[in-house]
């Protein structure tokens, strides 16, 4: 597990980073597999080193699955779906942090439903951000795709 793609991402998280990404595991929204979160909650503590003798695959998994024989593919498929799971945040993450791009997906689906009043309501907000906002190309970008929903 040590030097893997997976603890190399998890270093890159900070002690709140971490922390949100717990909770966005936890979430039955993001996530529906209890092994995960046992997996995560295993882990946490080596955060962000990674690097102590007691971080194996096989002692790992003897706290995401108590009782079971280790099994490599097993071990693999939960890597996997935990590196999934890391992607997911950081786009979720990325995405809410950019508030012209949630937005204007925001305003597209507002249309797509036929909220014609919520839309007026949040786009009127929305205008206020947008005129308060350094006019750089990410403006004239933000704008162009505002404007055309």
């Amino acid at each position: 597990m040590k030097n893997s793609q997976l603890t190399e991402t998890l270093s890159s998280f900070d002690k709140k980073e971490f922390r949100e990404f717990e909770k966005f595991v936890k979430s039955p929204y993001f996530n529906n597999r209890s092994e995960v979160i046992r997996f995560i909650n295993s882990i946490k503590k080596f955060h962000p080193e990674f690097d102590s003798r007691s971080l194996k695959d096989e002692n790992i998994f003897k706290h995401v699955y108590p009782g079971k024989k280790y099994s490599p593919v097993l071990m693999r498929k939960l890597n996997s779906l935990t590196m999934n799971l890391i992607m997911d945040f950081i786009a979720v993450k990325g995405f809410r942090e950019n508030i012209f791009e949630y937005n204007v997906k925001l305003f597209d689906k507002l249309r797509e439903r036929k909220l014609p009043e919520l839309f007026e309501k949040k786009s009127n907000k929305f205008n206020e951000i947008l005129s308060n906002s350094k006019h750089d190309i990410y403006y004239y970008e933000n704008k162009l795709k505002y404007t055309s929903i």
